[in-house]
């Protein structure tokens, strides 16, 4: 993911990463910001009988609780380590309408 890989070598990565190590445990956390991007790939290498922690909808609710009444431009940011037009053309295959900025740190 980080690399720019495509689709198919994402997939197979995360697969290869799992396989060997299937039976040694019983819960998954995705703890990286952007696996729960992948996480339908995560499920399938990981079968049913792992459960996969998805911190991303925790940490939106508690974002939404403190910022609730705060307000705001209405202007989506994201900032990046690098930026890349792999990024860029992800962010607008999942979100065609969105308008955005992007900083780069």
């Amino acid at each position: 993911i980080d690399f720019g890989a495509d689709r198919k070598a994402m997939k197979l990565s995360i697969k290869n990463a799992i396989e060997p190590h299937l039976g040694t445990f019983d819960v998954c956390i995705l703890a990286c910001t952007h696996y729960p991007l992948v996480k339908n790939w995560f499920e399938e290498a990981l079968g049913e009988s792992v459960k996969i922690f998805d911190p991303a909808t925790a940490v939106a609710e508690r974002a939404q609780h403190y910022f609730l009444d705060e307000v705001g431009t209405g202007q989506v940011t994201f900032i990046l380590s690098k930026s890349s037009e792999q990024f860029s053309n992800y962010v607008s295959s999942l979100f065609p309408e969105l308008h955005y900025k992007t900083e780069v740190l």
